[in-house]
């Protein structure tokens, strides 16, 4: 994370360094049970919409078949587009949406900023920060989970008011993805971190 303070929603007399998540194409853990699930899904759509594509060049059973073949075609598209989402299409808007975010720390916040069609930011106060966890990668990247983590496949979590479901494992506005240096920016957070609840335990403790 390079060291640089030009971004207007960092106010100029706060100390910060900004990142980025790792770019290109990237293959998490989770991908071993979603890319054989994703072939699977894709094989059966392709069976299924090639059968009564074919069922229908052939003209089988007469109109009112016809008409069952096309409603099974169109419902066989949509099985088909989920099956490319999935085969394909999930890792290209993962890259597109890592190569619009970025990261900054401070000397008081953790900022995550999202650059996509209209700008939109995460803050979340050092102060007030109620867990961080470092997890290091095989590619030499790590992620930086910036609360406690539930458990089971599904968790919520609240962001502007709203429930929102995640797969288990991080909300996305909680974490710093892949990025390099991990154990350096981990570091950081964790001294700034003490730097500000450390004097307010010594106050408290001498009131």
């Amino acid at each position: 994370m390079r060291v640089r303070c030009t971004h207007t929603w960092i106010p100029a007399n706060e100390r910060c360094g900004i990142g980025q998540p790792r770019q290109g194409l990237l293959f998490r853990s989770t991908d071993r049970f979603f890319i054989p699930f994703s072939i699977v899904w894709g094989g059966f759509a392709i069976v299924w919409e090639s059968t009564v594509v074919s069922w229908l060049w052939r003209g089988t059973g007469g109109a009112e078949s016809g008409m069952i073949l096309t409603v099974f075609a169109l419902f066989g598209m949509i099985l088909v587009a989920i099956g490319v989402y999935f085969m394909i299409g999930r890792f290209f808007i993962d890259a597109w949406w890592r190569r619009h975010t970025y990261y900054a720390v401070t000397d008081h916040r953790i900022l995550i900023i999202w650059r996509l069609f209209s700008p939109r930011m995460t803050s979340v106060g050092l102060f007030y920060l109620p867990d961080v966890c470092l997890r290091k990668h095989g590619d030499g990247t790590g992620t930086i989970i910036l609360e406690a983590q539930p458990r089971g496949w599904l968790a919520k979590t609240q962001r502007d008011g709203r429930d929102r479901w995640f797969p288990a494992g991080a909300p996305p506005d909680s974490m710093f993805d892949h990025i390099t240096d991990a154990g350096e920016v981990f570091r950081v957070i964790c001294e700034a971190r003490a730097a500000l609840v450390t004097p307010a335990f010594t106050k408290l403790g001498g009131v």
